[in-house]
């Protein structure tokens, strides 16, 4: 796991160089209208083009276009099987990247501090993400290299197949990783030995054999990327307090709600993922790498393993639309109060007539890991909730006072 973390580290450090080099440049053009002449929006794209297609360009130089010859699989497959995280970023992803970005150079005008301290929570928040993917089941093909797919070299060793066996992982070397996972998909039933050996990253860690493929880093790096835009957006949603601000909290708005169309543009490809990749391999009965096994469903091929994008994207919904609408502090207090005390009566009668489905959405098995997560997550949507509500201005108060 722990040499994984370089090239996200290292990315990073590329990153705040980025932004600390272009500041001077293109500062005067934070808050234009012009979109044709002005280069902080070239500039951006293209950035954030170069990291969304580093894991598409990795796949292609690691793995190769298909030829019909190798154990391995090639970049056609990743393609096709793994869209939402190989094909989506490239296509849309950059987009989302500018939004945030420009609306935090807005904020930035305003106070450097807040977006400072922003930053600062969305990248140890991406980290803490990353680490749960990293260590989660579910594991996508393209992370293993080709050696451990066509379980050639190291992995012929009856030493290592012996450890693999033991650690629950022998099958995925009994014959080639790839050509079991091409049968797989091909019965759709959710019950192949592959799917065994790829539901727990734990067993892989491990194994002390270097599995891990030169592109696994790359995907992690840009799953880190993604996480980051997302949590600095929603960062953002609590609008300004200042007269400077009040002028330039609608190219905020604006620009939140572009990302916002990308974040949700995901859905897509994780349903079609989920339908011709995810459920034939490993059956419907999946949990979520974050909030661990949940009730069991299959919502137009939203699944337990989504519960956390799918939350992420509501929740960024709701606040967005409180944002856009510029409700006063009195009546967001309400729409707010009201939300919670919906929750309130849904988890008591879940309480009394579903205590299973209460027990998995609360997290009360006792898994430490997935206890965390859930006091992180409510712990962020309590904070964003009150930084909201304070960041709220009452125009007729205001106006009653004058």
């Amino acid at each position: 796991m722990w040499n994984d973390y370089p090239a996200v580290i290292g990315f990073i450090l590329t990153l705040l160089g980025f932004l600390t080099l272009t500041i001077g440049l293109v500062k005067k053009h934070w808050s234009s209208n012009e979109v044709t002449r002005n280069p902080f929006t070239y500039y951006v794209l293209l950035f954030n083009l170069v990291i969304t297609t580093a894991l598409p360009a990795s796949l292609l130089i690691e793995f190769g276009l298909s030829t019909g010859r190798e154990k391995f699989e090639t970049f056609e497959f990743y393609c096709k099987h793994y869209p939402h995280i190989v094909v989506y970023p490239a296509l849309l992803f950059g987009f989302a990247g500018l939004f945030v970005l420009r609306a935090t150079m807005i904020r930035w005008l305003t106070s450097r501090r807040a977006v400072i301290i922003r930053l600062a929570i969305s990248m140890l928040g991406a980290f803490f993400a990353m680490y749960y993917e990293a260590t989660g089941g579910y594991m996508m093909l393209f992370e293993f290299g080709k050696e451990a797919q066509a379980a050639t070299k190291q992995f012929e060793s009856p030493e290592v197949r012996a450890r693999a066996k033991t650690l629950g992982i022998g099958d995925a070397f009994s014959e080639p990783m790839a050509q079991q996972l091409s049968k797989a998909l091909s019965n759709a039933d959710g019950k192949s030995r592959i799917a065994d050996a790829l539901r727990n990253y734990a067993p892989w860690g491990m194994l002390d054999e270097d599995w891990r493929s030169k592109s696994r880093p790359v995907y992690l790096t840009m799953f880190w990327y993604m996480i980051f835009v997302m949590l600095l957006g929603f960062s953002l949603i609590p609008a300004g307090r200042t007269a400077r601000f009040a002028s330039l909290d609608p190219l905020i708005s604006l620009n939140l709600s572009g990302a916002f169309l990308i974040f949700l543009m995901w859905t897509p490809f994780r349903i079609y993922y989920n339908h011709n990749t995810k459920i034939p391999i490993f059956g419907k009965e999946l949990s979520d790498n974050f909030f661990g096994k949940l009730p069991s469903f299959d919502f137009g091929g939203i699944t337990p393993s989504d519960a956390a994008p799918m939350l992420v994207i509501a929740v960024f919904a709701y606040f967005l639309l409180l944002r856009a609408t510029n409700l006063s502090k009195k009546a967001s207090v309400l729409v707010i109060a009201a939300t919670g005390f919906a929750i309130v009566v849904s988890s008591a009668f879940l309480a009394t007539a579903h205590p299973e489905a209460f027990d998995a959405i609360y997290g009360l098995g006792g898994d430490v890991k997935f206890l965390c997560f859930r006091i992180v997550i409510l712990f962020l949507i309590l904070l964003l909730t009150y930084d909201f509500l304070v960041s709220r201005v009452d125009s007729r108060s205001k106006e009653t006072s004058e």
